[in-house]
């Protein structure tokens, strides 16, 4: 009926070239899990293979969590969010990296050099709109955010709730780009409680601040 329903989704292994795309059913949060294998090769834009959403080339989510200790994210693109997208409409949604790694994921969306409010290129790997961000480990290389900020995390606070404890400890960014703002890291509105400790940034590139 063209309803995006909830679902467990758990990868151990294998490699997988594929959009998964998950949405808050009434009982329901998704949820999505990679513990090892690879997500490659998925591009929105591609004519071949049918792709539902614009945002996130590997993983689409509608509130619910997304929790990564391993495995390997790449070759992705998408109007933003390159590997990953959380819409948070409740506020309560999180992202959790403590392994594996996201790489070479490109985030493609528009930018009017009138109006960066308009750029839509947000977070070459990760786009996150409302929730939070946990990252304790893990790498995070070689991602572009053309149009936008961020070229490795972009975070935005959504309507009803914002962006809090950002928490990033013992990671990697390493030779990441953005467009705009924020090289690495890029969050705008209602960023709480941020930490950042003990990790490596090494060669990000942003054409204006950070």
């Amino acid at each position: 009926n063209g309803e995006i329903g909830a679902a467990d989704i758990e990868i151990s292994g294998g490699d997988v070239q594929a959009q998964f795309v998950m949405a808050a059913g009434a009982t329901a949060i998704p949820s999505f899990t990679m513990s090892g294998g690879t997500i490659r090769n998925s591009y929105v834009d591609d004519e071949e293979y049918i792709h539902i959403k614009k945002q996130g080339g590997a993983v689409y989510l509608e509130d619910g969590t997304f929790t990564m200790p391993g495995g390997i994210i790449k070759n992705c693109s998408a109007e933003q969010g390159g590997a990953v997208y959380i819409n948070s409409q409740s506020g309560n949604s999180t992202f959790t990296m403590t392994g594996g790694e996201i790489h070479s994921c490109f985030a493609t969306g528009t930018f009017n050099n009138a109006s960066l409010l308009t750029a839509s290129g947000h977070g070459g790997a990760v786009c996150l709109m409302g929730g939070e961000v946990n990252m304790e480990g893990g790498k995070i290389w070689n991602n572009y955010s053309e149009n936008g900020n961020g070229g490795a995390i972009y975070m935005q606070g959504s309507t009803e709730g914002d962006c809090s404890n950002i928490t990033v400890d013992d990671c990697d960014f390493i030779e990441n780009y953005a467009g705009i703002n924020g090289g690495a890291l890029d969050w705008y509105e209602g960023a709480h409680d941020s930490t950042l400790s003990n990790s490596y940034f090494f060669n990000n590139t942003a054409e204006r601040s950070g």
